[in-house]
């Protein structure tokens, strides 16, 4: 059971605060910016616990004083981020301040006597305006103009009733962030799958869907939407479900299981000549198996001593942090047919010779491809309880999560 929300920018403003119990002083928050245990998920401060998460320049923060799930505290805070983001767009300290009329409404809506009610964005839409135009209005207005969401009046809290689409259509997404450690000589040593299936239903009446892996061992650690039958999902690895309309996440999993090559590879090269203070870092990338990556940018932190000098690409755009000792490679689009290649000229501030500890540089990027890395495929969609004709689509996307590459 969750005490108090606060929503606090970096510079320890509140923006937005709600009490469940009583008022708990701002003074709580002081002590937990001033806390040494500042960074962990979970802070105790005397009778309180805290429970912090970070979007941007944003902290949504609950309190509570009794043994509570932290996992479900965790989510919640996420639930309010990721409706925030679908009212305005974006999450930042600016946008939230000019709408904090609708943040409060969202805050009250979800959340009844610190207790997290019904999160789902589609239900949420119809009770809370997404235009600000509520706000102006008075509250004998508000009365009579709302009607009760028919998702209010259903047994299934996700969907209401009365839909009807002139095209009936369904489209998956599975998206995958790969971790990865690649080493110097450009080989992975360690990699990872988090994936997950976002879905956009748009399916009239009141669809029940049943969706088929070829696979499904890949799945585990899976996250599910509430409209996922749990046991059928136990028990024969199958989502049976009767799906939200609009878009919606229908579950998140992990797989240690690589059943397929990394689309995107980067090469990796340090030359130094013996003793000399300066040498050159090179790194070229490229794809595989003719995909196209798009998004494609590649972060150096060179870290303590170490000088960033000349820096040559044969495509895209850079920008050197003298300051911070970063260099930042925007490359954009890469294609089997194009080898993006970077050199850079570093000098050793420490001495003579080849530094250290050499820079562990990020990559991000996104591909589309005809399969996923960890083995997951739709072998089979079926649709009961309606009689009509509809269209379905999937589609893979293969992004960099925690992307290394060490030099």
């Amino acid at each position: 059971m969750i005490k108090s929300i606060f929503v606090v920018d970096s510079a320890q403003n509140v923006i937005a605060e709600r009490h469940f119990f009583g008022v708990i002083d701002r003074s709580i928050l002081t002590r937990f910016f001033e806390s040494d245990h500042r960074g962990e998920p979970i802070i105790e401060l005397g009778a309180n616990y805290v429970i912090p998460i970070s979007v941007k320049d944003v902290q949504f923060i609950a309190i509570t004083d009794e043994e509570s799930s932290p996992m479900m505290v965790i989510t919640f805070l996420h639930r309010i981020s990721g409706l925030a983001r679908l009212y305005f767009d974006d999450v930042t300290a600016k946008v939230l301040k000019d709408n904090f009329i609708t943040v409060y409404q969202l805050i009250d809506e979800i959340c009844d006597g610190g207790h997290p009610m019904n999160t789902e964005p589609n239900v949420i839409s119809t009770l809370v305006d997404p235009t600000s135009r509520s706000a102006a209005k008075s509250a004998t207005e508000e009365i009579h103009d709302k009607k009760l969401p028919t998702e209010c009046m259903t047994a299934i809290p996700w969907r209401g009733g009365g839909i009807t689409h002139s095209r009936n259509n369904v489209y998956f997404d599975i998206v995958e962030n790969v971790d990865a450690v690649i080493d110097s000589s450009g080989v992975s040593s360690s990699a990872s799958v988090r994936g997950h299936i976002d879905m956009k239903c748009n399916l009239s009446g009141t669809p029940d869907l049943l969706l088929e892996f070829s696979d499904p061992s890949a799945l585990s650690d899976c996250c599910l939407h509430p409209c996922v039958r749990l046991k059928r999902f136990e028990e024969q690895k199958v989502v049976s479900f009767i799906p939200p309309d609009g878009v919606s996440r229908l579950l998140s999993y992990r797989s240690a299981r690589m059943s397929a090559a990394i689309p995107f590879y980067t090469t990796p090269t340090v030359m130094w000549n013996g003793k000399n203070k300066s040498g050159r870092l090179k790194l070229s990338c490229g794809t595989r198996g003719g995909y196209e990556a798009s998004g494609v940018t590649i972060r150096i932190p060179m870290g303590e001593g170490i000088n960033i000098g000349t820096v040559d690409v044969n495509t895209g755009k850079t920008a050197v942090d003298i300051k911070a000792r970063v260099l930042e490679w925007k490359v954009g689009s890469v294609s089997s047919d194009l080898k993006p290649e970077l050199k850079v000229i570093i000098e050793n501030e420490e001495g003579e010779g080849k530094p250290k500890q050499l820079p562990v540089a990020s990559v991000r990027f996104s591909c589309v491809q005809k399969r996923s890395l960890s083995g997951l495929h739709i072998r089979k969609l079926t649709l009961s309880r309606e009689k009509y004709k509809f269209f379905k689509g999937v589609k893979y996307i293969i992004r960099a999560g925690k992307f290394e590459v060490r030099f």
